[in-house]
């Protein structure tokens, strides 16, 4: 894979329990999977092509409850947050604000955790000062509440995700 591929996401895209690779060209902001049979490579397709560098996939997580999971989008520029709504590896044309201009400092990375019943919580580090927090969610909806999950986290500690 030329170096201007970058693996931007992990998710199940085609509900077969097996992660799949979502990617992302530096260059071109095009934006493709590959569906994984263990570590094999099994089809490849395009979710998006020429996405503005400004926005990044910042995770993945079923926000709209319909078990297929979505793409969370940040604005590097704006600080916005959306969601794509996806159909497997087909982005649906839907999307939705999260929030609109979350503060920007230090890049942040966004994982969904499970929370009952049944409503994701995104959590995100912040890449300056290793602080980590969690955002209650309502479907795509953010509450407003969110807490610390720590503090000062060593900046060579990333978050993962979990599948």
């Amino acid at each position: 894979m030329p170096l201007q591929w970058k693996i931007v996401g992990i998710a199940d895209l085609n509900q077969d329990g097996v992660s799949d690779l979502i990617w992302r060209n530096t260059q071109t902001g095009d934006v493709n999977y590959w569906l994984m049979s263990g570590i094999n490579q099994m089809t490849t397709g395009t979710i998006a092509q020429a996405v503005p560098a400004a926005w990044q996939i910042a995770g993945t997580a079923d926000l709209n409850g319909d078990g297929k999971t979505d793409l969370i989008w940040r604005n590097t520029s704006t600080g916005d947050v959306t969601v794509w709504y996806m159909n497997g590896a087909t982005w649906m044309g839907s999307w939705d604000y999260i929030a609109r201009g979350v503060r920007q400092s230090g890049r942040s990375r966004a994982s969904c955790l499970p929370a009952p019943p049944s409503q994701p919580i995104l959590s995100g580090g912040n890449t300056q000062t290793g602080d980590v927090t969690v955002w209650d969610m309502t479907g795509a909806d953010w509450t407003g509440n969110w807490d610390y999950i720590a503090r000062g986290v060593p900046l060579y500690w990333q978050i993962v995700r979990p599948h």
